[in-house]
């Protein structure tokens, strides 16, 4: 089944410009929903994405009839059950939310998130040991989630275990370093010990991140909501972009992905992606730009750095590469990956071929993996040492003992020996 030529027309005005005002936005995200239900009536991430934008619309009843509608068509899907209970719960309606939780983990027991959205419920309604087997469970399976620790020192706090609630406070803070209200939470354990000091400490922190999301927020209020619809309606249309991939119809899924990009040209995964385009099209002067655009949006990600040279290779200009791995270098010295890069940089351009064998150790150091070993074994047949690389493809062999090239690699160098 199609979408009528009257929806499909209605979401390409909606591609034809950037959205200026909020209802332009949530035309143009309610036009890409209906046309996706339209072409994909049993299609579980169309009625998801329906409900999505219904529930950020303000009609969190017709929102949650499309989340039903989609467990009728899949009823494991575990995120959305937790869709269902956060909608019940804000609704004040703690039990029923309680009910869908226990249906999405009788349903959907390995589903990521149930657990903590169960403990959320227990801990509003002061069952506070119920809270905290719930994230017992959910911290097994997510040990580094900053809302799991944060919780649990909320619930140690309500129990009066302020050792415990102090030890979990300081653990979100030491995963998110700007999590205000764990601030607030440890200043109020500090304060309840009687610990001026730190508790004056924990609350100056927790002010000054107060005031900063004050100031984004009365921000945010001078120039309306405009610009948070607009990244959530670039999201969607990612989503979009996505959802048509996986059905084949490329063009329509590009053209969602420049929308996103124009909707918030801000965000590194959207140029990440249309970079990715470029790359597999063979445009390899506009995945330079797009790599170099994300690398400047986040600089915290090694990855477009790794793109940007890969491509300088494939341009047959390994100096530039080696520019743009040696600065990936000085500002991600704990990835194995760029070390690795590097070596191959120079075992393929032999620039500096003695370095590649302590790039290849640095990186095993990092992180061991087959590759590793090989890679490590190619640095030393380059610098003409046989006997540390069939020590070092030994070692790839026995980790992974059915891989052809390692095992090609091991028997060419016994028979040189």
């Amino acid at each position: 089944m199609h979408g009528s030529a009257e929806q499909k027309q209605a979401v390409r005005q909606a591609f034809s410009g950037i959205a200026e005002n909020i209802a332009q936005v949530q035309a143009l995200e309610k036009a890409l929903v209906t046309q996706m239900l339209a072409e994909f009536p049993d299609s579980v991430e169309a009625h998801q994405l329906m409900a999505f934008v219904l529930r950020h619309h303000g009609d969190s009843e017709a929102a949650t009839e499309y989340y039903n509608k989609a467990l009728t068509i899949d009823p494991e899907r575990g995120e959305i059950y937790q869709k269902l209970a956060q909608i019940a719960r804000e609704k004040g309606q703690l039990e029923r939310a309680a009910e869908i939780l226990t249906d999405g983990l009788e349903k959907a027991p390995q589903s990521a998130g149930l657990f903590w959205e169960f403990a959320e419920i227990r801990f509003r309604q002061g069952h506070y040991a119920l809270a905290l087997a719930c994230l017992e469970k959910e911290r097994n399976r997510a040990p580094e989630s900053t809302r799991v620790h944060y919780l649990r020192g909320q619930v140690y706090s309500q129990l009066t275990q302020y050792d415990l609630a102090e030890e979990s406070f300081k653990k979100t803070i030491a995963l998110d370093p700007n999590h205000q209200n764990a601030y607030y939470g440890l200043g109020m354990v500090y304060t309840q010990r009687g610990q001026k000091d730190p508790a004056r400490e924990a609350l100056f922190n927790f002010n000054r991140f107060h005031r900063d999301f004050q100031t984004t927020v009365d921000e945010r209020d001078r120039v309306g909501d405009v610009n948070e619809a607009r990244q959530r309606a670039a999201k969607l249309c990612f989503r979009g972009h996505m959802f048509y991939l996986q059905h084949k119809r490329p063009v329509l899924a590009m053209s969602l992905l420049d929308t996103a990009a124009r909707l918030d040209p801000t965000d590194a995964l959207f140029v990440e992606t249309r970079a990715l385009v470029a790359y597999q099209d063979n445009q390899f002067d506009l995945a330079l730009q797009l790599y170099d655009k994300a690398r400047q949006l986040n600089p915290n990600k090694p990855n477009y750095s790794l793109n940007l040279s890969k491509i300088y290779l494939r341009l047959n200009q390994p100096e530039r590469a080696e520019s743009v791995l040696k600065d990936a270098l000085a500002h991600f010295p704990q990835d194995p990956r760029v070390y690795a890069d590097l070596a191959r940089l120079y075992l393929k351009h032999p620039l500096h071929v003695p370095k590649t064998i302590s790039l290849a150790q640095k990186a095993l150091q990092l992180e061991e993996s087959a590759e590793g070993y090989y890679l490590l074994s190619c640095t030393y047949m380059a610098n003409r040492d046989l006997s540390r690389a069939q020590q070092a493809i030994k070692m790839a062999v026995k980790l992974a003992p059915t891989h052809p090239k390692y095992r090609g690699m091991y028997d060419q160098i016994e028979s040189r020996q």
